[in-house]
């Protein structure tokens, strides 16, 4: 209702045309009259498929951007036209210390004194220091561990991040976002005239290669 009142005022007062969009977690279910409704209204949905492993908010630490958790949430989305959706890809990742991939904790509490938000460019940083990059075939994601083995990172790199949009591409669905931009960023060094990019840069390249 809030959304089809903005449409309408946009429409009433202005002849300029607005995009109106929405963020929603992709977890969520539409029955197809409301996904009808929502769909005369909004130009485009953001799905944010990411936080799809628990950050710090659940007991039992796990991926980020998990395939199989992506393909599981996208098909309560079958109500819409895949035109209407477009996909979240995360710039960030979560870094848990002296825990284990799985390892259930005790509590909410417990686990937000382990864990952490942290950018793409810090975990490169990591990479450089002894931390080391695996891949788990199953969710098609990389994942990182210190050199103990007691810490891991949970992130995209471009490799997944290809496979994401490769994957929806396939699927007719509209586009992409990220979330976000800044988590994505690496300051310029002396010897760089702008800052970078890094996962966002690599795409670039990547739709301009398939694009031809």
């Amino acid at each position: 209702l809030f959304l089809k009142k903005m449409k309408e005022a946009l429409d009433r007062y202005s002849d300029k045309k607005y995009f109106i969009t929405t963020a929603l977690p992709s977890s969520i279910s539409y029955s197809q009259p409301l996904a009808d409704s929502l769909s005369r209204i909004v130009d485009w949905i953001n799905l944010m498929t990411y936080d799809l492993g628990g950050g710090n908010w659940k007991v039992t630490p796990s991926f980020n951007t998990p395939m199989t958790k992506i393909e599981q949430n996208l098909e309560k989305w079958n109500v819409f036209s895949p035109h209407k959706l477009c996909i979240g890809l995360a710039s960030y990742g979560y870094k848990y210390t002296n825990l284990q991939l799985g390892e259930r904790i005790k509590s909410i509490s417990e686990i937000r004194k382990h864990s952490s938000y942290i950018t793409y460019p810090a975990i490169i940083d990591s990479l450089k220091i002894g931390w080391r990059e695996e891949w788990n075939n199953k969710e098609h994601i990389p994942y990182y561990l210190s050199s103990d083995g007691k810490s891991f990172i949970t992130a995209d790199n471009p490799r997944s991040i290809e496979y994401k949009l490769q994957w929806a591409i396939d699927r007719g669905y509209r586009g992409f976002f990220w979330w976000e931009l800044y988590h994505d960023f690496k300051l310029a060094t002396p010897s760089d005239r702008y800052g970078k990019l890094l996962l966002k840069d690599s795409i670039y390249d990547y739709l301009k290669k398939i694009a031809h």
